[in-house]
């Protein structure tokens, strides 16, 4: 009986938490900023598709007090490659970084090389 109940909870758990793996995210990056005006201002960061000739912006966020930033999986089926991130320094300056070589490691973040800014 204990063993049956026991059975029955566990399938109940499984049936419950299904739905959230579906939309759970498949990676998700993590990156750096440096540079003496971080700490002052915010910069805009934008994830863009790049299969198209215009980019597609996917998902947009800011950098932290430290710089750093985060984008999850858009939930387009695609892997990191597909895209690029777009830091826009000053509306004369935007730096592109390349996803190309990033690779996704299951739960924990895929991390991008530090990008230090000078301005």
């Amino acid at each position: 009986m204990k063993r049956i109940l026991m059975m029955l909870i566990s399938v109940m758990f499984f049936l419950l938490f299904l739905p959230a793996v579906q939309y759970a995210s498949e990676w998700w990056l993590l990156g750096t900023v440096k540079g003496d005006g971080i700490r002052h201002k915010p910069i805009p960061v934008l994830l863009v598709k790049i299969d198209d000739a215009g980019g597609t912006v996917v998902a947009k966020t800011r950098t932290n007090a430290r710089g750093q930033y985060a984008f999850s999986d858009p939930g387009e089926g695609l892997p990191p490659k597909a895209y690029k991130v777009v830091l826009n320094v000053r509306p004369d300056l935007s730096i592109d970084i390349s996803l190309a070589d990033v690779t996704p490691r299951g739960w924990m973040p895929a991390i991008i090389p530090p990008v230090t800014v000078y301005w």
